[in-house]
């Protein structure tokens, strides 16, 4: 059996602040659980997390 077919498609989130004015890391608090969840309803296996 492929690793593929086991684990699914596997996805890496990328952050961005741009307009977090405040720079109280609510922004990418927003970005990641946004993120997640749309992982998560495409069924994709987050395996990495990048912050800009």
């Amino acid at each position: 059996m492929q690793e593929e077919a086991k684990t699914g498609i596997r996805a890496a989130i990328y952050l961005h602040i741009s307009l977090d004015l405040e720079m109280d890391g609510l922004a990418i608090d927003r970005q990641r659980e946004d993120c997640e969840n749309l992982a998560k309803y495409r069924r994709w296996e987050v395996v990495e997390t990048y912050v800009d």
